[in-house]
């Protein structure tokens, strides 16, 4: 299910950049050049949200939180600060980040601790507004919110992944490769098929199709990631 995650994350994404800029052109009538401008605010969108995220991130890692399950910072396995002579495994008392199974609970910045169905929400408003709109300026902003909720979508899906890997790296990372390049593969086809079936606005609505298998996927339950992400 993490896998599925990650890949259809991927998709997403490309589904934006691939009819971004054409259904701006077809359906809402904007110039080539002004649609092609607009349809950068997708991409602007998620540079911030992934810049703002990354931030939060970093000041939670500041406070003990990139752990391996069970570990704090500068600590072993299943123990505590402050942890006296004498004490088993798990019986300090300490308050830092990372400490009894490395899940960190604290605000580490709005973005970063957003869990992915928040992601999700936005990409559906962004996608409504966008859709139902029909004035360049209404629909550049839902592109720009879709952006924004596009930001973390692909770290917390890799984070999540990686999270079934937590005692062979390596293993995670090429797993996680094979989930972009099976986006990559299919993004084209699939995305690519719909609009020769099709017309934009109709393939367009891969998106909220893709979004109700993320959701579905989402359900599953793993191991909580550990790059610093609140829980809900």
């Amino acid at each position: 299910a993490a896998w599925l995650v990650l890949t259809l994350s991927i998709v997403v994404e490309f589904a934006f950049v691939y009819f971004g800029a054409t259904y701006l052109r077809e359906e809402i009538g904007m110039s080539e050049s002004g649609a092609s401008a607009g349809a950068a605010a997708f991409a602007v969108g998620m540079a911030t949200f992934r810049f703002l995220g990354g931030r939060g991130r970093d000041r939670g890692c500041d406070r003990g939180c990139d752990q391996g399950p069970g570990q704090g910072r500068d600590q072993g396995p299943g123990q505590g600060p402050g942890q006296g002579p004498g004490q088993g495994p798990g019986h300090g008392r300490g308050r830092r980040a990372g400490q009894g199974g490395g899940r960190v609970r604290g605000r580490v910045g709005v973005p970063a601790a957003w869990p992915l169905t928040r992601h999700l929400v936005l990409i559906a408003a962004g996608f409504t507004l966008l859709y139902v709109g029909d004035r360049p300026a209404l629909a550049i902003a839902g592109i720009a919110l879709a952006g924004l909720g596009t930001g973390l979508l692909y770290p917390l899906g890799f984070s999540r992944l990686n999270a079934h890997f937590v005692d062979t790296p390596a293993r995670g990372a090429n797993v996680a490769a094979l989930a972009s390049g099976a986006a990559l593969v299919s993004s084209p086809l699939l995305l690519g098929g719909l609009r020769a079936l099709s017309n934009v606005r109709t393939a367009y609505l891969a998106v909220p199709v893709l979004l109700v298998v993320i959701v579905a996927a989402d359900r599953w339950r793993w191991p909580p990631a550990t790059i610093g992400l609140a829980d809900d």
